[in-house]
């Protein structure tokens, strides 16, 4: 137990920023792999001939390179190839045409210098035209859809986009001097999925009404329409066969035109193939969406999943993969142009369809709109349902939705305020960062630090990551943000522009540090807390926030009710930790790693403080260690709220296994400061009370009643200051240790 808890809580935080050295250093060998044709899987990257900037087609563009006589380079499947563009004064830029990312995954970018002769000191590649939120392993993100790298991070670096993204951009690559001089520049097509790699653009009708018949005889077009997968899946390519002779394949394809292909390595599929289709592809990840799904509602077997795009963006896909996983099924990924929806299509083994899962992710607002009007099943919220949408469920037929069985705690989240890793800044006053952020701060010299126009980036208003923001910090204060913040569409393009501005200072999702820097918190009455897994596990890291799922009813269809289990279950923490959130499997901290807490509560006032308990809680504490199972209560009563009862079933787990097996557990009851100081303490024992008779009355046997001891320590150790309802709510707590 105790080195699992350690690999958990140390690193997390750095796991988060990209790798460097060595690592970096092996992958940048990774782009040959585009070289070789049986290495046609995800991702992938086609490499033709580079035309100069221009919207020449690309018939056009082999022309020129035939006439410029740049050179090719054929690879061993002899359908790769690889040209140069010259620029003037002998320096020249080598490019892929195409290339292909998957959503959430790295792919090498590869570049290439070639120069006849010296470059000028400090040049470096700017990269224009990159989709938002697209990351690069190295180099420096200069604008929305701009990178600068060294000439000597060419080798390794990597490019990579978010989850739930897609479409086509064309990129302008140049070779920069110091002095802004371009010294060479060409283009090529990124394309983000291979959904997205041909796309159908229909017609509108009116256009199509008004458009005038061409003159003379109708082409008459060759050959039948097929498409050409990839054997395996991942990849397809779509136009008419040509011709099939040798073992290949001549398609002629509206974007590329005529293509050899060669047909041990692809399937072709349709009427007009030279032998029979072939089956149903297997692929996970579709190559086109499908336009032919009904609506949410007509089909029984579609089971909606909308609200916070913190809870869809990355980690519901993962949890909706490792759930078909989990039954033996297959998964395929309907991407649209939409990146706020996807679909996933769910296969039995025999190819059968079984279930549809329709993700939609517009915000947390929205999952309480889908299940009033039954569009959604499950509703994913990065903050707790208000009163006002709790009376609308209400009104459609679930009296109480704050029960355990429509309120479940998916995992945690911390909301961290972050600078640049050049800031010197370490730690803030939660004071300070509600002034900072409202704009009566503006200059980093007011609070201690080098002088500096302070600027503040943050995600939109509409974001459950600034609702959780404004609640705790801003509107407690009686404050609002500045209007010259600059509010950005997503926590990882805030936390990247942060990452690039010494002056920035921004808020971001704990999963989306990235390369920035998170801020130590420093409230009102003077408690530090820094932001790392275990405080977050605790829930008591100032900006700790839970995320959600939500049901309005007890879902009909068997495959939401599966989703819901596995997202809660055991099985599902590793997926939820690998997505960069907080996980809710229990860690340890030993006695040692608390001495700030401990000397906090040392300094507590007279009335607040009683010497002879102090010492029997060191006492207690010392040569024990804190479990991150921290229970809490529902406002105003002693009742277990709806994470504390999940809780209890986690503890009677973690009792079963042989790292807990005899030991004692140690149930430490605390209160807020508000009152007299004998009463709290009565308090106190009372919450270690109801927990250990709820474990003891749901744990079938698993705890030996003998060695689990509650105590009662009134307003000992607090965790948060006592000034505000939200840090008194977590004062009055029990904290479970455990010792031989």
């Amino acid at each position: 137990m105790q080195s699992t808890a350690r690999r958990v809580a140390v690193g997390r935080l750095a796991r988060r920023s990209a790798p460097r050295g060595a690592e970096w250093r092996r992958r940048g060998s990774l782009w040959q792999v585009l070289l070789v044709a049986g290495a046609l899987a995800t991702p992938l990257a086609f490499v033709l001939p580079v035309p100069q900037a221009s919207s020449r087609q690309p018939s056009e563009a082999r022309a020129l390179l035939a006439q410029t006589g740049a050179p090719a380079v054929r690879s061993r499947d002899r359908s790769v190839h690889l040209a140069q563009k010259q620029a003037p004064g002998g320096a020249s830029l080598e490019v892929v045409q195409v290339l292909i990312v998957e959503p959430g995954k790295e792919v090498p970018l590869y570049v290439q210098v070639r120069n006849a002769g010296t470059l000028p000191r400090q040049s470096f590649i700017r990269i224009r035209g990159l989709p938002r939120a697209t990351s690069l392993s190295e180099g420096h993100f200069v604008r929305e859809g701009v990178w600068a790298v060294p000439l000597s991070a060419l080798p390794s670096v990597t490019i990579s986009v978010p989850t739930g993204q897609a479409g086509r951009s064309e990129l302008t690559i140049s070779l920069v001097s110091v002095d802004n001089t371009v010294l060479a520049e060409t283009n090529t097509t990124l394309v983000v999925g291979t959904a997205s790699l041909f796309p159908m653009k229909p017609i509108p009708p009116a256009v199509a009404a008004q458009a005038k018949e061409p003159k003379g005889p109708k082409p008459k077009l060759e050959g039948p329409e097929v498409t050409l997968r990839m054997k395996g899946g991942g990849f397809e390519l779509k136009g008419r066969l040509k011709s099939y002779e040798g073992g290949r394949f001549v398609i002629d394809n509206r974007v590329f035109g005529t293509m050899t292909l060669d047909a041990a390595n692809m399937e072709c599929i349709g009427a007009g193939c030279p032998s029979a289709p072939a089956p149903a592809p297997s692929a996970a990840v579709a190559a086109a969406p499908s336009l032919t799904v009904p609506p949410i509602g007509v089909r029984s077997n579609i089971v909606g999943v909308h609200g916070s795009n913190v809870v869809g963006w990355d980690l519901m896909p993962a949890l909706i993969r490792g759930y078909t996983a989990s039954i033996g099924a297959a998964t395929v990924t309907i991407a649209g142009a939409n990146p706020l929806e996807e679909r996933y299509r769910l296969t039995s083994p025999s190819g059968a369809e079984t279930g549809l899962f329709d993700l939609k992710r517009y915000g947390t607002h929205t999952a309480f709109n889908s299940l009033e009007d039954g569009s959604a099943q499950i509703g994913m919220a990065s903050r707790p349902i208000n009163d006002e949408e709790a009376g609308r469920l209400a009104r459609t037929g679930t009296p109480n939705v704050r029960t355990p069985q429509h309120e479940h705690v998916l995992a945690l989240d911390g909301l961290l305020v972050i600078v640049s890793q050049d800031n010197p800044a370490v730690s803030l006053s939660i004071d300070n960062i509600a002034k900072v952020f409202a704009g009566q701060l503006t200059d980093w010299s007011q609070v201690g630090l080098p002088p500096g126009k302070i600027n503040v980036y943050s995600v939109s208003r509409q974001s459950g990551t600034f609702s959780t923001f404004n609640a705790l910090v801003l509107q407690a204060r009686n404050l609002a943000l500045s209007p010259a913040a600059k509010l950005l569409l997503s926590n990882a393009e805030v936390s990247d522009a942060v990452a690039a501005d010494p002056n920035g200072i921004g808020l971001a999702s704990f999963a989306f540090l990235r390369n920035a820097k998170g801020l130590n918190i420093e409230s009102s009455c003077g408690l530090i807390t820094r932001p790392s897994v275990f405080t977050v596990k605790t829930e008591e890291y100032p900006l700790t926030r839970r995320l959600y799922l939500y049901t309005a009813a007890r879902p009909v269809h068997p495959h939401a009710q599966g989703l819901l289990a596995y997202a809660l279950s055991k099985q599902a923490q590793p997926v939820i930790a690998d997505a960069q959130f907080v996980d809710q499997s229990p860690d340890s901290l030993g006695f040692d790693d608390q001495g700030g807490r401990i000397a906090y509560a040392l300094n507590a006032p007279n009335e607040d403080f009683d010497i002879a308990q102090m010492r029997q809680l060191i006492a207690d504490m010392n040569g024990a260690r804190r479990l991150s199972i921290t229970f809490r209560f529902r406002s105003g009563s002693f009742e277990l709220d709806t994470k504390a009862r999940a809780d209890v079933d986690r503890l009677t787990d973690l009792l079963r296994t042989p790292e807990l097996r005899g030991k004692r557990v140690l149930l430490l009851g605390f209160a807020d400061a508000v009152g007299p100081y004998q009463a709290n303490s009565t308090l106190s024992l009372r919450r270690a009370t109801q927990v250990r008779d709820t474990l003891l009355a749901g744990g079938k046997g698993v705890a030996n009643p003998s060695v689990v001891v509650h105590k009662g320590y009134s307003e000992l150790a607090p965790v948060a200051c006592n000034d505000q309802l939200e840090g008194r709510n977590l004062n009055r707590r029990v904290e479970v240790w455990v010792r031989d």
